[in-house]
């Protein structure tokens, strides 16, 4: 696999990204833990590590944050690369992250169901916080690796777009962000489902994943579109799974 991150010009007006000053509160979760992606593949790893380093300077912090992955439509790979930046972040930061599975919509393969590997339900989890009925400390799992936890998607969902309302989002992750450095959300596909616009509205960046030679570009521009017209701060664009070097200036043009 092989990605390019390329700032886009079509930014929103750069915001802070919303830190606290305080101390984080570890959280420890249930004891056990999901497996994660095996290392070893040096150029996805080399792709990771240049990834992360881009995303913290388009943050214009290493305080911490909140970082969306989302695809235009399903399969651009976004679920996957917000497996691996998490675990890169974990890895690198050495401080605690936190993966979400905030695709409420539940497509066919799920972050959820790829870390259960199954497909099934892993109990209560974001959506149950959005909803107010269950507490952040019911809903999380524990990786590989001690300072990687994974939220994952809930039970018993409602219609996203009404779980998905901008201010509760927000006081949801000021509440994970008094205990996580990082939070890594795996966005549902823009185009499809119109709440992970509004999802990505409350966090501190969004990173657009295409897939080459898949994704006509009026489908991206399309979800490039959404992320505008609901004021999120765009970070940027992975072309996801590039066999061919192609000038950047290209992807610019978005």
């Amino acid at each position: 696999m092989s990605n390019i991150f390329d700032a886009l010009n079509k930014r929103q007006p750069e915001r802070p990204a919303s830190r606290s000053t305080e101390p984080l509160v570890p959280l420890e979760p249930p004891s056990g833990g999901a497996p994660l992606p095996a290392s070893g593949d040096t150029a996805r790893d080399q792709d990771m590590e240049r990834l992360r380093q881009r995303v913290l300077l388009e943050l214009g912090t290493t305080a911490g944050a909140s970082i969306v992955f989302a695809g235009s439509v399903e399969g651009e790979g976004a679920t996957t690369l917000s497996l691996l930046f998490a675990r890169e972040l974990a890895q690198s930061e050495q401080r605690p992250v936190l993966l979400v599975d905030a695709d409420i919509e539940g497509y066919p393969r799920t972050l959820t169901g790829t870390m259960r590997n199954d497909g099934g339900d892993l109990g209560p989890g974001f959506a149950d916080l959005l909803l107010n009925r269950a507490k952040l400390t019911d809903c999380l799992l524990g990786t590989e690796l001690p300072n990687l936890h994974f939220l994952p998607r809930g039970s018993d969902l409602g219609p996203a777009l009404d779980l998905v309302q901008t201010q509760r989002v927000r006081a949801v992750l000021d509440e994970i962000q008094r205990h996580y450095a990082f939070v890594v959300l795996d966005g549902a596909p823009l185009v499809d489902s119109p709440e992970s616009s509004f999802l990505a509205a409350a966090t501190d960046g969004v990173v657009l994943v295409v897939r080459a030679n898949r994704t006509r570009r009026e489908v991206v521009q399309r979800g490039l579109r959404l992320l505008h017209q609901s004021n999120c701060q765009v970070l940027g664009a992975v072309l996801n799974e590039r066999k061919y070097p192609i000038p950047s200036f290209l992807y610019r043009r978005l």
